[in-house]
């Protein structure tokens, strides 16, 4: 279980997917951001987490797992599959004229965070949200 500023942290989603399970992953994204982040972040959230849940489709194997939770300074989705993922830099956009590769520059530009670990048999992928309070102050 991750750990906050305080412990451990409850889970606020956990889900495995697959292809046809694309619409549920945002619908979960999407319901768990609602009550959590500023309303006017919740559809990029959505956005960068079924990118990553489609990569996973794509290069991890045909399916994925989708878990979320919160601490007091912001809101995590982290998706894992089998697969190695792909090598190389996100903190650019590919060039325009390639096919693909622009799932994790999207998930990097609309989030705080993102964080990828890569091994031989699987990948995690984290974004990380800060929350705000009212009035747009930043709780970190």
């Amino acid at each position: 279980m991750p750990r906050g500023a305080a412990g451990p942290v409850r889970d606020l989603a956990l889900l495995r997917f697959r292809g046809r399970d694309l619409a549920a992953v945002r619908r979960t994204v999407a319901r768990v951001s609602a009550v959590r982040i500023p309303r006017h972040r919740v559809d990029d959230v959505v956005l960068a987490v079924h990118e990553l849940a489609a990569n996973s489709i794509i290069h991890g194997g045909g399916s994925g797992r989708l878990r979320a939770w919160e601490t007091p300074a912001e809101l995590v989705f982290e998706v894992s599959d089998d697969g190695p993922g792909a090598p190389g830099p996100v903190l650019s956009p590919p060039p325009v004229d390639a096919g693909s590769g622009r799932g994790l520059w999207l998930a990097h530009e609309l989030c705080d965070d993102l964080r990828i670990c890569r091994a031989a048999d699987h990948t995690v992928v984290q974004v990380h949200i800060g929350r705000q309070q009212p009035g747009g102050a930043r709780t970190d």
